[in-house]
C-alpha cells in the first residue's frame, strides 16, 4: 500500500490503483511536479487517488474534504 499524507492524515492506495498496464509496461500513474519551494515540490495525485477517496473541494472557504470512496 502506498500511503498518502495529507495534513496529518493517512491516505491509502493499492498497487491496482496506483499502477498503469500500457503495452505490458507498467507506469505509475501519480505524478510529481518539480516546482521550488515554497509551493513546490507537488505532486498530481489524479485519477488513483480520486477514484479510492472521495473528495470536496469548497472553493469559497478553501477547504478540501476527504473521505472512503464507497464502490
Amino acid at each position: 500500500i502506498l500511503t498518502i499524507e495529507i495534513d496529518g492524515k493517512s491516505f491509502g492506495l493499492t498497487p491496482e490503483q496506483y499502477i498503469l498496464n500500457e503495452q505490458g509496461q507498467c507506469l505509475m500513474a501519480i505524478m510529481g511536479i518539480e516546482i521550488p519551494a515554497p509551493v513546490g515540490p507537488l505532486w498530481i495525485l489524479g485519477d488513483p487517488f480520486l477514484s479510492a477517496w472521495y473528495t470536496v473541494f469548497d472553493w469559497k472557504n478553501q477547504k478540501v474534504s476527504i473521505a472512503e470512496a464507497t464502490p
